[in-house]
């Protein structure tokens, strides 16, 4: 009977224990905040105030500014910057020195293609750098070209279903930026053939990173589950 009851007493105390609230330290501070909004972590995707939040405290910027007095800019990845005399051109100088987790070091192709990647892949935040002139559009021609290299003007405008002139203006400024480059055809001097540059399949390959990665985690997931032969195997 007495062991009975010391076991019981045992049990009752070992509850008594668990159930007691774990006080904070009188040195420690305690913060809790909502980050229910987060729906990506995409520096070129991300659009809410938590992600934001935590991109800020993750990656380096070309510039800041004074938190007290936003019209005062600095430099942060930009060493410094330059305007051109017709306005439109911002030319950086990037700090020496930097370099990612990797090790890799930090260059200005690095810097450009964060902000074309965003506008590319036509995100919430793409908007805003819409004014640097790339598109979905342009993203849909760097695709169909790389994917067919050799393809006419005509079949182009046959797969994005638009006029010739919206696809005049976004092939002008690809060619003219060094990333599509156009050939007569051999047969047919009156066509134009389409390929990418080596700049725009390392953009167009660069820029597929993302969603190739994505669909090779859901396969991988998958795999347990579901057998599958791709058409090109």
């Amino acid at each position: 009977m007495n062991n009975i009851a010391g076991l019981l007493s045992g049990v009752l105390l070992m509850l008594a224990v668990q159930s007691a609230p774990a006080g904070t330290p009188r040195d420690t501070l305690v913060m809790a905040h909502a980050i229910d909004d987060i729906i990506t972590l995409d520096p070129a995707e991300i659009f809410e105030f938590s992600g934001a939040e935590y991109a800020g405290n993750t990656y380096d910027r070309l510039i800041g500014y004074d938190v007290n007095d936003v019209a005062k800019l600095f430099g942060v990845v930009a060493e410094s910057w330059t305007l051109s005399a017709d306005g439109k051109a911002y030319t950086f100088k990037i700090r020496p020195g930097i370099v990612f987790a990797s090790g890799n070091p930090l260059t200005a192709e690095d810097a450009a293609f964060s902000l074309q990647r965003a506008i590319l892949l036509n995100k919430s935040p793409a908007f805003i750098l819409g004014q640097f002139g790339f598109g979905r559009a342009h993203h849909r021609v760097l695709h169909f070209v790389g994917r067919d290299p050799g393809m006419t003007v005509q079949q182009l405008l046959d797969i994005l279903r638009i006029t010739k002139q919206s696809l005049g203006r976004v092939l002008k400024e690809l060619i003219d930026k060094g990333y599509v480059f156009q050939k007569e055809g051999e047969s047919d001097r009156r066509q134009r053939l389409l390929y990418l540059t080596q700049a725009g399949e390392e953009l167009r390959q660069r820029l597929m990173g993302p969603q190739v990665e994505r669909i090779r985690r859901a396969c991988i997931a998958g795999e347990s589950s579901l057998e599958y032969s791709p058409p090109w195997g």
